[in-house]
């Protein structure tokens, strides 16, 4: 316990009349900060080059968000019913939709191609006009529906 005492004194009287030098201390701290701001620091010159890259990267990433636009929005008619409404769409081929109430049909404003193919959420009466060369093609949730020409309901 004698020695702890002593310890103890002995720290009491370290540095008692310490006085830090500032200007010292600054100096070397300005020293340190200088080095650290010399190996950091680059300077990127951006020539003809580099913007002429950056230019196409851009030109890219435009290009194909404007192609991708346009492949999703394709020229297509979409009519929906409400509840207590009913609708009767004529196509472009002359074929007649009557669409029931809460029901949607989507199809193209032209048939190109080798089909008439139509998208339907709900129920609704067709009158298909008839066309040999191009079979009309209903789609319905999971399934297909494919005639030539002739009348019928889908639910």
């Amino acid at each position: 316990m004698i020695q702890k005492d002593k310890i103890w004194g002995l720290t009491s009287q370290y540095k008692k009349n310490y006085k830090p030098d500032y200007d010292k201390g600054w100096a070397a701290m300005q020293q340190k900060m200088q080095a650290e701001r010399r190996s950091d620091a680059k300077i990127i010159g951006l020539n003809a080059r580099t913007w002429l890259r950056v230019a196409a990267i851009f030109m890219v990433f435009v290009g194909g968000a404007f192609i991708f636009q346009q492949l999703l929005t394709s020229d297509s008619q979409t009519v929906v019913t409400n509840e207590g409404a009913k609708e009767v769409i004529e196509l472009p081929d002359g074929s007649k939709v009557w669409l029931n109430e809460n029901s949607q049909l989507r199809y193209p404003s032209t048939f190109d191609g080798e089909e008439r193919l139509v998208h339907l959420e709900g129920e609704a009466y067709f009158d298909i006009a008839k066309n040999p060369e191009k079979p009309f093609k209903i789609s319905v949730e999971n399934s297909e529906i494919e005639v030539l020409g002739t009348a019928f309901n889908v639910r």
